[in-house]
This record gives structure tokens, C-alpha cells and sequence, in this order.
């Protein structure tokens, strides 16, 4: 009886005349099981099953690139308060993700959101912050040694679709352990696996790189306005139709809103802008500013590590507090125990670990497979020799070096048919340097492509953009102000400009066809990969996106025809035509004598 007094009393406390949840629950009404994981159901939702028959709904965040490639992104606020702005400010980090579409459920395949899926590493975050219910359904029906027993799952309450708060840390580990534990044992095969191994996925709060990318809009977000806008929400919409948080002229919230309250960001993420705070996989660091070469600045992390980080805000936040790169420390403990927040929640996160087997770690590392071959050795240094290299202990093998293979399969035949072991060390630690620095390269020679297909790009929105001023010139011809005929030289004039913007369209035809030229030396799958992920950054109906869509259409098929007919059969003038939409090349007079 006291138990229920209590529950009933503190659903009283939460509907309060400066509150929200009087208008939002009539009648005290409870909610149905899909409120409390799963208000806003999409059909790419990832379902986790959870005890007592609900589900922990994730949402698929895709990094370009692949498991052995890492991207870099800006963190941080760009502009931030007075106070903060000693220690506060946008730093460098980089985001990578550890499963590749073979690690996961086949299900799970048409739910990722992209063309290409091999092209993309893959971690997956919790579509909203876990639920009070989500939370009382583990902590309340498995006990502490893993055992479930349905009879003590709770029953629904008005407050169970609230996200869970007033937990610590320690009890978040506790809860982990014990959902995990349960899904292993349940549901194994809802979860990624690793092939050849007994490895798993497995749940963890996300670290901060983690949260960010997502929050920002990760691969849904245009790039450059990823770097340079501190929010996904868009310059027409309102901050507030996104979270929840305390509104200049608004009442103040006496508590968080129910899961899924707002809209999403472009990743379909609830609440990632207030409600609670969500605790993070890391601690605080401070950020610094550094002076570098030429007066260089560059922000970074100092090296201090202090209380727990979160992120998102909470209702009690200000807008500028709600914004994705806005970084608040926690203690793990006051002179009270535990630190606990009624603004205080959780957000679960899907990953795995990065080095699952052999063939992953040859993956990350660069190295390419080896081909058995009758003058090939095993690839690594520490190898045993041939018989035929190990006959003799104090003698070397003498070797005929195949100039067009692999530099690191080489050198590993030279340390085995080398007698002496200082030499063979000596060689192993060059090979060390030699493999990092392929990598680099490797990684280096990717960022070059990249930046190279979204130059051209944004090369073929410059000849739209000087097509555009080219008409706008052209149709002085026809119609003047007031109707009056052009003179003579006028009309040579307007020709003349013309003729102008008809060779810098021709020029930057030029140039486009170089990017082109670039893009061919690259191997086709890092191309079609890249393509794959600019297409998803480009999806939205904005004017720059709807033009990027057809500038990418129109780049495929002038490699494509580069490819079968050669780049010096691309003339400049019909590439300009190609790129230029139908209805204005019909006002192009230089286009049309052609």
C-alpha cells in the first residue's frame, strides 16, 4: 500500500500548473508499450527486443569510408558565452565506426540508408533517451546474477514514456551489464556478428565523437554545413520545434517531456537537443587553444581529465546550452555519494570492438592479402623461414627481388632470408615504418579523392552559376529597359560580354575536365564509394542539394564516358551544355549556333 501511495504521489508532483503533462495526459491515461520505446516509428528503425515484451529502437549512423578509414569532423562550438570562452571553443576530432555491413543481421541490410553499403562503416545510436520504463523493465525483471523473471516486470505507469533521470553512472555500468547479459543469452541473433569469431555487438553509453557526428546530422548534413553552423536545425525553423529546453518568454519546465516530443534531426535522433542531459563514454577535457607555424591557431583537448562528460542539454538549459558541440562536466561523486540529476539521463549506443580477428586487423593496418606463390614467403617478419632459407644458421639466402611487387611482401622475404637476427630486427622495425607510412599515404590519396569529386562538384555549380549571368546579359538583346531598341554598339557591347562569359565557361569546363582526369587514376571502388556518400549528404529539397543531385548525375556519366572513350574525347563546349539545364541553354546564343 505504501508503494502505491508513493508511486501515486509522485505522478501528482509531476502535474504541477507551470508543467506540461496535464495537457499532454488526460486523465492520468497510461501509455501504450509503443510510447515507451518507440512514439515515432520509421521503417529503418533498428529494434533490439528488451524484457517485458518492449524494444530499444536505434537508429543506423553511417561513416564514410569503411572500417579501416576514420573521418575527420569539427567539434565544439564556434561561438560560445563570455564565461566559457577561456576553456571553450570548435577542436578537430575524427569519427570511424567498427562493424561493416558484413557484421551485421541480414535484416538490417535494406534498413541502412545507403546505395552502397560496403562503402561505409556502421555504429548504431539509440533513437531516443532510454525511457523510465525501458529502464525499470531490465533493472526490475533480471536480477543481479542474470536470471530474467517475467512476474517482476513493472507495470506501465503515466511516467514510464518520461526519459529515465535521477541515475548515476555506477548504475548506468549496472544496467549495461545486466541488458546485455540478457540480450546474449535471448536474442543473440539480433545482434552483429563477427565471422569466424565468438565476438558480438554489444551496448555502451557513446563517446563524445560518437554523439556529436550524430546529433550534428552525421552523413544526412551537407559537409560544409557541418563545419559551419553549430546546429542542424534549419535557418527558417525555430530551435524549439526541435528540443526541449527553457524559451526566452517561455514558462519554466518543471520537468522533461515524454521521449520523442519534438522533431527529429536529420538522422531521425529525438531529443538530442534537451530534455536531459546524456551521459558520455569519457571524461571532461578542457579546450585549448595552440599557436602553430605562420601564426597558425588550432584548438585541442588539454590533458586533464575531470568529472563526466555530457552532452544535449537539458530543460533546464538555455538554447545556446542545447547545441550539439556544447560539452557539461558532472562529478562521479559530492559529498552526497553518487552523483545523481533530476536533468540526468542516457542515450545507448550498438558498437563492437575494432580488431575482431586476423583478416580485420590486415584490414585496418592496410596490409594486402598475399598471394601463394612460388617466390612468395608468409607476409609478416616473424614468420619462420623456408626450410630451404633455414638450412643454414650462420648463412644468408641469396634473393632475386621482384621490382614490381608489393614493397612490404619483399622486404618480409629479405628479414626471413637474413641469418642474422640484429639485422632481421633492424629490418622489422623499417618495415613498421614503411607499413605506417603506406597507410598514411593510403589515407592521404583518399582525402585527395574525396576532395577532388566534391571540387567538381561545386566546379560544375560555377558553370551553372555563370550560365545564369550569361542570360541574364543575352536577354538584353531582346528586351531592353522600356522596350528601346539597341544601338549598333550596344549590341556589340552586350556581344562582347557575352563572347567573355562564353570563354570563362569554356575555362571552367577545362578545369572540371582536369578534376576529371584526377578522379580516373583512382581506383573505381574508392570512386563509386565516395559517389555513394556524397548522393546521401545531397539528398535534401533545397535548391544547392537539387543541383548537386544533377551535377552528380551528369559527373557520372562524364566518367563514364571518359572511362570507354578516352578524357581527351570530352570537348569543353559540350561539356558546358551537359552540365547547364535545358531550358537555359535554349537562351545561350552561343550554344545554340551550335
Amino acid at each position: 500500500m505504501l508503494r502505491w501511495i508513493l508511486s501515486f504521489l509522485s505522478i501528482l508532483a509531476l502535474i504541477t500548473p507551470h508543467g506540461v503533462y496535464a495537457a499532454l495526459r488526460t486523465q492520468n491515461a497510461l501509455p501504450s508499450e509503443d510510447a515507451l520505446y518507440n512514439p515515432k516509428a520509421d521503417a529503418d528503425d533498428i529494434l533490439l527486443p528488451m524484457p517485458c515484451g518492449l524494444s530499444l529502437a536505434l537508429r543506423t549512423i553511417a561513416v564514410p569510408g569503411g572500417v579501416n578509414r576514420d573521418r575527420r569532423f569539427l567539434m565544439g562550438v564556434s561561438n560560445t558565452q563570455e564565461k566559457r570562452e577561456i576553456y571553450e571553443s570548435s577542436f578537430e576530432s575524427h569519427i570511424a565506426a567498427s562493424f561493416a555491413v558484413g557484421d551485421l543481421p541480414a535484416k538490417w541490410h535494406e534498413k541502412l540508408g545507403v546505395a552502397k553499403p560496403e562503402g561505409f562503416s556502421y555504429y548504431f545510436l539509440g533513437k531516443y533517451e532510454l525511457s523510465a520504463g525501458q529502464w525499470e523493465s531490465v533493472m526490475q525483471a533480471i536480477g543481479d546474477d542474470g536470471s530474467y523473471t517475467e512476474s517482476h516486470c513493472p507495470r506501465q505507469s503515466a511516467e514510464y514514456s518520461l526519459p529515465v533521470r535521477n541515475i548515476s553512472w555506477f548504475e548506468v555500468q549496472d544496467f549495461l551489464r545486466r541488458y546485455n547479459a540478457w540480450l546474449i543469452k535471448e536474442a543473440s541473433a539480433d545482434l552483429p556478428h563477427y565471422a569466424g569469431t565468438n565476438n558480438i555487438g554489444f551496448l555502451r553509453l557513446p563517446t563524445e565523437e560518437e554523439w556529436e557526428f550524430a546529433a550534428r546530422g552525421g552523413i544526412a548534413v551537407r559537409e560544409e554545413d557541418r563545419e559551419n553552423n553549430d546546429s542542424f536545425v534549419p535557418r527558417e525553423e525555430k530551435a524549439e520545434d526541435y528540443g526541449v529546453f527553457l524559451c526566452e518568454g517561455a514558462s519554466i519546465l518543471e520537468n522533461p517531456l515524454s521521449i520523442g516530443s519534438r522533431k527529429p534531426n536529420p538522422l531521425m535522433l529525438y531529443d538530442t537537443m534537451g530534455n536531459v542531459r546524456e551521459m558520455i563514454d569519457g571524461f571532461f577535457h578542457l579546450t585549448i587553444m595552440e599557436i602553430g607555424a605562420n601564426n597558425s591557431q588550432k584548438s585541442r583537448l588539454h590533458g586533464a581529465s575531470g568529472g563526466l562528460l555530457c552532452k544535449g542539454g537539458s530543460y533546464h538549459s538555455d538554447e545556446e546550452g542545447v547545441l550539439p558541440g556544447w560539452r557539461d562536466e558532472i562529478p562521479l561523486y559530492t559529498e552526497h555519494g553518487e552523483y545523481k540529476a533530476n536533468d540526468l539521463g542516457v542515450r545507448l549506443l550498438l558498437a563492437g570492438i575494432n580488431i575482431p580477428n586476423a583478416s580485420r586487423l590486415r584490414l585496418m593496418s592496410g596490409t594486402r592479402p598475399v598471394k601463394e606463390s612460388a617466390n612468395s614467403l608468409q607476409n609478416t617478419p616473424s614468420s619462420s623461414r623456408t626450410k630451404e632459407e633455414g638450412k643454414k644458421e650462420n648463412a644468408d639466402v641469396a634473393l632475386s627481388i621482384n621490382m614490381q611487387g608489393d614493397v612490404l611482401q619483399e622486404l618480409d622475404r629479405i628479414t626471413n632470408a637474413t641469418s642474422s637476427s640484429t639485422v632481421r630486427a633492424n629490418l622489422s622495425q623499417l618495415r613498421s615504418l614503411l607499413s605506417q607510412r603506406e597507410q598514411a599515404q593510403a589515407r592521404q590519396q583518399v582525402d585527395f579523392l574525396e576532395n577532388t569529386l566534391r571540387s567538381s562538384l561545386y566546379q560544375a555549380e560555377t558553370i551553372r552559376a555563370f550560365a545564369f549571368r550569361y542570360i541574364e546579359v543575352a536577354k538584353l538583346l531582346h528586351n531592353t529597359p522600356g522596350n528601346k531598341p539597341l544601338s549598333k554598339e550596344e549590341k556589340n557591347q552586350v556581344t562582347q560580354v557575352l563572347n567573355s562569359y562564353y570563354t570563362v565557361l569554356l575555362t571552367a569546363a577545362n578545369q572540371y575536365k582536369s578534376h576529371i582526369r584526377r578522379i580516373l587514376n583512382a581506383e573505381q571502388d574508392r570512386i563509386q564509394d565516395i559517389l555513394a556518400q556524397l548522393k546521401k549528404e545531397y539528398q535534401g529539397s533545397d535548391t544547392l542539394s537539387r543541383h548537386m543531385q544533377e551535377n552528380l548525375a551528369t559527373l557520372q556519366q562524364h566518367l563514364a564516358r571518359a572511362q570507354n572513350s578516352g578524357i581527351e574525347r570530352l570537348i569543353n563546349a559540350k561539356l558546358c551544355a551537359d552540365i547547364i539545364p535545358k531550358q537555359h541553354l535554349q537562351q545561350m546564343p552561343h550554344f545554340i549556333k551550335k
